[in-house]
C-alpha cells in the first residue's frame, strides 16, 4: 500500500470520529469517473465550506491520478494540493501524515510558501515526536527561506494560452472561476483557503513576531526533549523577551529554568524563578508540576534556597483549579457554551473521574446539568484544559508532599526547628497515613541530627512503637532510634529494641523486608561492639538465613567470619573468609578477609601459611587500610624467626603507611620491644619520640611513657623514670582501657624491689598522697592495687574488692588480676568465668590475663570439666609460653591427663617439666610430687615412693615445705600399701624431725599415726638438739 493510499484510509477512518463535515456520499469507483478538474472543483467547494474531512479524498485521489504528469503547471498544482493536505491533516491532528506532505512540499519546486510550510512542518514533527527533524525544520524556518519557482516563471498567467496538459483538465473559464472563488474565500478569512492554484503568489510575507515566538518555542522544546540543554537556552530567552501572552512567557521561563538546572547553572535558574512568579504561568498546571520536579532536582543538588523558593511558588490545588475553571468559562462563553461545573464521580471500575458539564442558569438537577444535546462542540483548547484539570484532581493531594519536601529543605538548609514544625504539621494532619509516618520519621531524624535532642527522640520513638507495629513506619522509627543510640554509644539500648523489632507484624513488602534486614544487622553489630560474640554470630546468621540475597548479604557474610575469629574458631574463620573471597572476588572486604584469614592461621600456629597471607595483602592491596596491619603481623613473624632487620623494615613500613593511630601504635611498640632485646635504647627513644610528634594527642602517651621510662632505667636514670611513671599513672590512670598504665604498674613493682628502704618509703608516700587526691574511681583502684602489692597485702585487698565491686566493667586489668589471685587462694571460683570473659573481650593483650586463666582453668578442673580446662591450659601456654608465672598450666595439664587415666601422657609431661631450667624451684617440687601420684595411681607403688621421697629430700624449702610435707604423707601411704609398716612409721618420724615441715598442718597426720608418747620423745630430742638419721630405703626403678 503506497503512502497516498494509507493517507486515504486514514482519512476514511478519521471521518468516523470527526465532529465536523458532511458524510462522503461517493464511492471510490464513482470518484474514478470524475475528471481531474472535477476532483479539484469538488475539493475546493468543500474547503470553502470548511468541510475538510470530505475534501481530503478528492485531493488525495487527484494526487494519485496526476502522479505521472511532470509538466510544470501540473507540478505546481500538485504542490498547492500538498500544502493544502499538510495544513488539513495538521488541523485534523494527524501530525505524521501532515509532516509527510509538508516534507515533500518543501523538497519540491516550485515552493511558493516555504515559510508557512517549514513553520507547519516544525509543529507537526514536534507533535509526532520526531524531535531531531523538528529542530532542523525550525532552524530552517528561522532562516526566513525564500520562495522557489520554475526558472523564468511569470507571476501572472494567461489561461487562454495554456495547453490542455498544462490546464490539468480544466477549461480557461473554469480556472478563472476557481481563482475568483479563491480570492473571495480569502477575503472571508477561511482557516484553510479553498484556492488551489499553480500561480506563483504574491511575495510570501515574513513571519510576524507571534510566529517567531511560536517557532522559537517549538525549537526550544524539541531541543529540551533531546536534552540539548545548552542549545535550548537561546530560543527560550527569545520567547521570554518577545511573547505577549503572560502564560506562554511564564511557561518558557519554567522550561528555561529546567534547562539551567540540568546544566547546573543554579544561580541563573534562581534569577528566572523570581521572574516566573510575576507571570500568569504560575497558574498553569504544567508549570506547577514542573516546579515540583525542578525543586526536587535543586533539593538533591543542595541548592536549598532556590528549591525552597520553587516550593513556595507552587499553588494549592484548589487555587489552581479555581483559576482554570475561570479560564474554561471564558472559553466556553466565547464558544457559546454555558458555564462549567466540576463534579467527581466513581466509574464501574472504582476509579474517580472528573466530569465537566454544561451548566445554565435554569439547570439545577444533576441530570440536566450535564446535558450536551444541541450545544456547540467544545474548542480544542477547552478540551485540553479539562484534561489537565482532570489529571490534577486525580493526583493525590500534593500540598502535603510540598509541605513535606519543604520540611526536608529546612532541615538541609540548616533550619532544623522550622523543619520539625513543617513535618509535625503533616503528622498532625494524618498520623496514621504513610505520608504522616514518613514525616514523623524525618522529624525524628532532624531531632537526632543536628539538634541532638536524644531524650525527646527516645520519648517520641518509644511512644510511636508502642502504638504502631505494622508497615514501614515502625521499622523506620526503630532504625532512627538505633541511629540515635549509636551516636550516644548506648549499645545496650540498641539491644533493648530487639523484642519490639521481633514483634513487628510480618510483611512480604520488599522495602519492609529490607528495613527488617537492616535492623537485625544493626542488632548484630551492637553485639560485636558489646563483645557479645556468640549473640553477634547468631545475629549475622539470622540475616543470612532469613534474608538471603539482601543488601547486607556480603557484609553479614564477612562479619560472621569475623565472629568466628573473635570466638577463636580459627579453622571455621579461615573457611568462611575463603568462602567470602570466592563469592565476592571484587568485594569491599576482600583485603580485610585475606588479612584476618592470616590472623586466624596465626592463631592456629600455622605461621608459614599466615605469613603467606600477610604477604598476599602487602603485595596485592598496598592502598588498603589493612596494609599497615599486615606489615606489622609479618614483622612479628619475621622477628620470631630472628630476622630482625627484615622485621624492622616491615614495622617501619607499617608506621609510615598507618591510617589510624592504633596501627602505628602497635608497630612502634613492637619494634621497641625488639630493640630492647638488643639493648638499642637510643633507637627506642627515636622511634617513640617520632611517634609522639606525629600523633600528638592521638598517641598512646602512657605506653610511650612506659618505653621511655624503661630506656631511662637502662641508662641508670631510675629516679627520672619513676617520676615519669607516677605522673603518667595520675594523668591517664582514670581510663580503664589505658593498658600502658598497667604496664607501668608492673614495671614500678619491679623497680620497687630494687630500691633502698628510704626510696621505697618516699615512693610509698607519693602514691598514698596521689590516692588521697584522686577522685576518679578507676584511678583509685589502680593506686590501691599498686600500694597493696608493695605492702604485701594484695590478698587481703583482693577479698575486700571482691565484696566492693559488683560491676567489674570499670576495673582495670591489675585489679581483676588481684581479684583472681585472692579468689584462687580462697578456692572461690564464683567470678572466674566473668573475669576471664572481661579479659578475653576487652583486655586480650594484657599480661594480667594469666591470673584469670589460672582461676578459670582450676575451676573447670575441680568441676571435672577436663576438656574445657585443657582449652584454657593450651590458651595460656600459647600466649605466655615458658613464662615461670604460667608454669601452673603445665602442671594442670599433667593433672588433667592423670585424672583422665592417661598415665603415659601425664608421666611424659611431668618429666618434661623437670627438663625446663626456667621452671626450677617450686614447679620442680610439684612436678616431682605428681610424678609420684602418676605411679601410685598406675599401681607402681615402689616407683611412686621414690618420687615422693625425692620431693621431700630435694625440695624441702620450696613452697614453704608444702610439697615436701605432701611427699612424706604420700610416701607413708605407699609403704602402707607395700605392707612395710615399720618403714611407714619411720617416714612419719622423719617428717616430725624435719624442720621444714613439722610445723605444717600435714604433720598432724604423722603425730596421730605415731601416738602421743612417740611424739613427746621426738619433741624432747629436738629440744635437746639431738640429730636423727631416720632414712627409709626401698628398691625402685626410679631410685636406680
Amino acid at each position: 500500500m503506497n503512502v497516498r493510499r494509507k493517507i486515504y484510509y486514514a482519512v476514511i477512518a478519521g471521518m468516523l470520529c470527526m465532529p465536523c463535515g458532511k458524510a462522503l456520499a461517493i464511492s471510490p469507483e464513482e470518484m474514478a469517473d470524475i475528471s481531474a478538474s472535477g476532483l479539484l472543483y469538488e475539493a475546493s467547494k468543500r474547503l470553502a465550506e470548511e468541510d475538510y474531512v470530505t475534501a481530503v479524498p478528492y485531493l488525495t485521489h487527484y494526487m494519485e491520478r496526476m502522479e505521472p504528469i511532470k509538466e510544470d503547471r501540473v507540478v505546481a498544482l500538485k504542490q498547492s494540493v500538498r500544502l493544502k493536505l499538510g495544513k488539513i491533516f495538521a488541523y485534523m491532528e494527524d501530525p505524521f501524515t501532515a509532516s509527510d506532505y509538508l516534507k515533500e512540499y518543501t523538497q519540491t519546486i516550485p515552493c511558493y510558501n516555504p515559510r508557512e510550510a517549514w513553520k507547519l512542518l516544525a509543529l507537526t514533527l514536534f507533535e509526532s515526536g520526531q524531535f531531531e527533524p523538528c529542530v532542523d525544520a525550525a532552524k530552517t524556518a528561522l532562516t526566513h527561506p525564500l520562495p522557489k519557482g520554475f526558472p523564468g516563471q511569470e507571476k501572472k498567467l494567461n489561461y487562454d494560452e495554456l495547453s490542455k496538459d498544462e490546464m490539468a483538465g480544466f477549461t480557461a473559464r473554469q480556472m478563472k472561476r476557481i481563482q475568483e472563488e479563491a480570492e473571495e474565500a480569502s477575503e472571508t478569512g477561511e482557516t484553510i483557503s479553498a484556492a488551489i492554484s499553480e500561480d506563483a503568489p504574491d511575495a510570501e510575507p515574513d513571519y510576524t513576531m507571534e510566529e517567531l515566538v511560536f517557532l522559537n518555542m517549538t525549537l526550544a522544546e524539541a531541543l529540551s526533549k533531546l536534552e540539548n540543554w545548552e542549545a535550548s537556552i537561546e530560543p527560550y530567552e527569545f520567547v521570554i523577551k518577545n511573547a505577549v501572552a503572560s502564560d506562554r512567557k511564564g511557561y518558557a521561563i519554567m522550561q528555561l529554568v529546567n534547562s539551567l538546572i540540568a546544566l547546573e547553572r543554579f544561580d541563573d535558574a534562581k534569577d528566572f524563578i523570581v521572574k516566573l512568579y510575576y507571570t500568569d504561568a504560575r497558574y498553569d498546571i504544567r508549570v506547577n508540576m514542573a516546579l515540583m520536579s525542578a525543586a526536587s532536582v535543586l533539593l538533591e543538588e543542595g541548592k536549598y534556597d532556590s528549591a525552597l523558593m520553587l516550593y513556595r511558588m507552587i499553588l494549592p490545588r484548589n487555587e489552581l483549579v479555581e483559576h482554570q475553571v475561570q479560564k474554561m468559562n471564558e472559553l466556553r462563553r466565547d464558544a457559546g457554551l454555558p458555564r462549567v461545573e466540576i463534579q467527581k464521580t466513581t466509574n464501574d471500575m472504582g476509579r474517580v473521574e472528573t466530569l465537566f458539564g454544561n451548566k445554565s442558569a435554569d439547570q439545577s438537577s444533576a441530570e440536566g446539568a450535564f446535558s450536551t444535546v444541541g450545544l456547540p462542540p467544545k474548542p480544542m483548547e477547552l478540551i485540553k484544559i479539562e484534561e489537565s484539570v482532570d489529571v490534577l484532581l486525580s493526583l493525590p493531594p500534593y500540598e502535603e508532599d510540598v509541605l513535606y519536601r519543604t520540611g526536608l529543605l529546612f532541615a538541609r538548609a540548616g533550619r532544623p526547628w522550622e523543619a520539625v514544625a513543617a513535618l509535625d504539621n503533616i503528622v498532625s494532619r494524618d498520623p496514621d497515613g504513610a505520608k504522616g509516618q514518613d514525616a514523623f520519621v524525618e522529624s525524628l531524624m532532624v531531632l537526632v541530627d543536628p539538634l541532638k535532642k536524644y531524650k525527646l527522640v527516645e520519648e517520641r520513638g518509644q511512644q510511636f512503637l508502642s502504638t504502631y507495629l505494622a508497615g514501614r513506619g515502625p521499622r523506620r522509627v526503630a532504625h532512627t532510634l538505633i541511629g540515635a543510640y549509636q551516636k550516644q554509644e548506648h549499645w545496650k539500648d540498641v539491644k533493648n529494641l530487639l523484642p519490639i523489632i521481633e514483634n513487628f507484624v510480618p510483611s512480604t513488602d520488599a522495602i519492609i523486608l529490607q528495613y527488617e534486614c537492616e535492623l537485625y544487622y544493626m542488632q548484630a553489630v551492637a553485639d560485636v561492639v558489646l563483645l557479645n560474640y556468640p549473640s553477634a554470630q547468631a545475629g549475622f546468621e539470622r540475616v543470612l538465613n532469613d534474608y538471603p540475597g539482601s543488601h547486607q548479604q556480603e557484609n553479614a557474610t564477612y562479619w560472621h567470619a569475623m565472629t568466628q575469629l573473635f570466638l577463636k574458631n580459627y579453622q571455621e574463620a579461615v573457611d568462611e573468609f575463603d568462602a567470602y573471597a570466592a563469592a565476592w572476588p571484587s568485594g569491599s572486604w576482600l583485603p580485610s578477609a585475606a588479612f584476618h584469614c592470616g590472623v586466624s592461621l596465626f592463631g592456629m600456629e600455622k605461621y608459614a601459611e599466615a605469613r603467606e597471607r600477610f604477604t598476599q595483602v602487602i603485595e596485592t592491596w598496598p592502598d588498603d587500610s589493612v596494609y599497615s596491619d599486615a606489615c606489622s603481623m609479618r614483622g612479628d613473624l619475621l622477628a620470631s624467626e630472628g630476622l630482625l632487620d627484615e622485621a624492622q623494615r616491615d614495622y617501619e613500613e607499617a608506621i609510615s603507611s598507618a591510617r589510624l593511630p592504633r596501627q602505628a601504635t602497635y608497630a612502634v611498640f613492637q619494634m621497641a620491644g625488639m630493640f630492647e632485646l638488643e639493648e638499642r635504647y637510643d633507637e627506642i627513644l627515636n622511634v617513640v619520640n617520632a611517634y609522639l610528634d606525629r600523633y600528638d594527642e592521638e598517641a598512646d602517651v602512657a605506653k610511650a611513657a612506659f618505653w621511655i621510662g624503661k630506656t631511662k632505667v637502662a641508662q641508670g636514670l631510675t629516679d627520672e623514670a619513676i617520676d615519669a611513671y607516677l605522673e603518667t599513672i595520675v594523668q591517664f590512670g582514670g581510663d580503664v582501657l589505658q593498658d600502658g598504665v598497667d604496664l607501668i604498674i608492673s614495671e614500678l613493682l619491679t623497680l620497687y624491689s630494687r630500691l633502698s628502704a628510704e626510696e621505697r618509703e618516699t615512693l610509698h608516700a607519693t602514691l598514698q598522697d596521689s590516692l588521697q587526691k584522686a577522685e576518679n574511681g578507676t584511678l583509685r583502684l589502680r593506686l590501691r592495687v599498686l600500694l597493696a602489692q608493695m605492702n604485701g597485702t594484695a590478698d587481703e585487698l583482693g577479698r575486700q574488692l571482691n565484696s566492693e565491686l559488683e560491676d567489674l566493667t570499670q576495673a582495670p586489668p591489675p585489679v581483676l588480676a588481684i581479684l583472681c589471685d585472692s579468689a584462687f587462694n580462697a578456692k572461690d571460683y564464683s567470678r572466674a568465668a566473668e573475669i576471664l570473659d572481661l579479659f578475653q573481650t576487652r583486655y586480650e593483650e594484657s599480661e594480667f590475663m594469666k591470673s584469670a586463666l589460672k582461676l578459670r582453668g582450676f575451676e573447670l578442673f575441680e568441676t571435672q570439666q577436663y576438656d574445657a580446662a585443657m582449652k584454657i591450659v593450651e590458651e595460656a601456654q600459647a600466649i605466655y609460653g615458658l613464662n615461670i608465672e604460667v608454669v601452673w598450666a603445665q602442671i594442670l595439664k599433667g593433672r588433667i591427663f592423670l585424672s583422665q587415666g592417661d598415665f603415659d601422657s601425664a608421666r611424659e609431661l611431668f618429666r618434661t617439666t623437670l627438663a625446663v631450667s626456667q621452671w626450677r624451684g617450686e614447679a620442680f617440687a610439684e612436678a616431682t610430687y605428681y610424678l609420684g601420684r602418676v605411679e601410685e595411681e598406675a599401681g607402681n607403688l615402689r616407683d611412686a615412693f621414690a618420687w615422693y621421697q625425692r620431693a621431700y629430700f630435694q625440695y624441702k624449702g620450696m613452697a614453704g615445705g608444702y610439697w615436701a610435707a605432701e611427699g612424706y604423707l604420700a610416701s607413708a601411704r605407699c609403704l602402707e600399701g607395700l605392707g612395710l609398716e615399720i618403714d611407714r612409721l619411720n617416714t612419719y618420724r622423719a617428717m616430725l624431725f624435719d624442720k621444714y615441715v613439722n610445723t605444717l598442718p600435714q604433720a598432724d597426720v604423722a603425730r596421730e599415726a605415731l601416738g602421743a608418747q612417740v611424739v613427746q620423745e621426738i619433741t624432747r630430742m629436738i629440744d635437746e638438739g639431738l640429730q636423727t638419721n631416720v632414712t627409709v630405703r626401698i628398691t625402685s626403678e626410679v631410685a636406680q
